[in-house]
């Protein structure tokens, strides 16, 4: 409905001139009349003729405009498609990126544990090696007193 409002304003159609106003009217020759009638329906016929080439010429303009605001619209749809599908590749990105984050860190975690508890456990046989040692030490530092008594009391009893 637009465009043929555009199109009636750009171009209105010629308007039919009556007959009746001519300067020859019919009683007088009826040659000079049909002449008279001839070229004005032939002045008539060419200013429909160029009206209508120029609302077909307006209407041809009119498609390819519209045909490029659609293509226009078309390679914005596909734009904003892709630009839709780099934003949603990216999202799924950081959430790939962040839930293998939390794994490493799960992971680092156990292995800490498992370092720390290996740790625990040769601290353990360590110190039980020292605890060892220090029982071994002491029982034997307990002999040589007990028997260093025992020979000082000896000489004593003689």
């Amino acid at each position: 409905r637009e465009i043929e409002d555009k199109m009636l304003g750009v171009a209105k159609r010629p308007a039919v001139h009556d007959i009746r106003d001519a300067t020859i009217h019919r009683t007088d020759d009826f040659w000079q009349y049909l002449q008279l009638e001839t070229s004005q329906l032939c002045k008539e016929f060419e200013a429909e003729r160029k009206w209508k080439e120029g609302m077909a010429k307006f209407a041809i303009q009119q498609s390819r405009h519209h045909l490029k605001i659609l293509a226009v619209a078309r390679a914005q749809m596909e734009r904003q498609a892709a630009n839709e599908g780099k934003t949603t590749s990216a999202a799924i990105a950081r959430l790939a990126r962040g839930f293998w984050m939390n794994i490493a860190k799960v992971v680092k975690q156990q292995d800490e544990k498992a370092a720390e508890e290996l740790r625990l456990r040769q601290r353990g046989e360590v110190m039980e090696t020292f605890i060892q040692q220090s029982e071994q030490l002491a029982t034997e530092v307990a002999r040589e007193l007990a028997g260093s008594q025992d020979e000082s009391d000896e000489p004593e009893a003689k």
